[in-house]
């Protein structure tokens, strides 16, 4: 049997794929591979939208990436940027089949390239209509987030839900809200993705991560100032690492910020927040 990650999970085993101290890792570009590995990180995360998306990208075009994939320093461990404005999960104009069609894709595609996390963002495709009643919206996303989730299982790739702030989105924005609507799903490969940046944007108190515990299984961060990378103005980020550490949180740690210089900033970045990391993890 292959061992995967969602494998691990559904099993329950000790045995966890990342070490007990979460290692950093970053959302960015792959063609940046080079770069990335030179600044110490050894996993990252690229956009759905831009090598996968069967709505953009060709059966052509994907092979194109995927031998490029294959090639990379940098270990693509996971996807976000997961479903298209246009493929609503909320409100009256949802249409399952052509959710299911298009995330059946992503799945196989994911699989094809041994990425096995995709984090569901996507504001755009979750937006809550004017009018619209929000328990409706709940039930709706509830619905099709198990279905979705039960295809995932078949390439076991995990699901990982992210709060948004309401900057960005006006449903689940709030990690307590993300936290419900896993606990309400409950299938074994959808989780929580805590994203401490729009925690930050919104208030919402390091606390609230202790809500998360045994479900959480992504992090994403940046500082809240035009969401900087951690270490540029402060430690803000500090106590939402602590709490992190009180639930057992076994993910990795993926900056995902705005630079203003990658080159310079990214090999900072990355011992400022190994540092906080082995500070907390000690």
């Amino acid at each position: 049997m292959k061992i995967t990650l969602f494998t691990l999970l559904l099993l329950g085993t000790s045995f966890f794929v990342y070490p007990q101290r979460p290692a950093v890792t970053v959302a960015w570009d792959m063609e940046d591979d080079a770069l990335m590995r030179a600044s110490g990180y050894k996993f990252f995360v690229e956009k759905v939208d831009k090598i996968i998306n069967p709505q953009k990208v060709s059966d052509e075009q994907f092979d194109q990436n995927a031998a490029t994939i294959k090639k990379l320093k940098t270990n693509m461990f996971a996807v976000n940027y997961f479903l298209p404005g246009n493929l609503k999960v909320i409100g009256p104009d949802v249409n399952e089949e052509a959710i299911l069609a298009y995330t059946d894709i992503v799945f196989h595609r994911c699989q094809q390239i041994g990425v096995d996390l995709v984090v569901w963002g996507s504001g755009g495709s979750r937006r809550l209509p004017d009018g619209w009643d929000y328990e409706k919206a709940v039930d709706q996303f509830a619905a099709i987030a198990k279905k979705v989730a039960v295809q995932a299982q078949k390439y076991d790739i995990l699901l990982t839900v992210e709060n948004l702030n309401k900057t960005e989105a006006n449903f689940l924005n709030g990690f307590d809200e993300v936290v419900e609507i896993v606990k309400r799903v409950d299938e074994p490969n959808l989780m929580a993705c805590v994203d401490i940046y729009h925690m930050l944007m919104d208030g919402d108190p390091p606390s609230m991560i202790a809500l998360g515990k045994g479900i959480t299984f992504h992090c994403d961060i940046a500082e809240k100032a035009d969401r900087d990378p951690p270490g540029t103005l402060g430690d803000e980020v500090v106590p939402y690492l602590e709490e992190l550490k009180e639930i057992d949180y076994q993910g990795k740690i993926v900056i995902e910020a705005r630079w203003d210089d990658f080159p310079k900033e990214a090999p900072a970045t990355l011992k400022y927040l190994e540092r906080k990391v082995k500070e907390v993890w000690k």
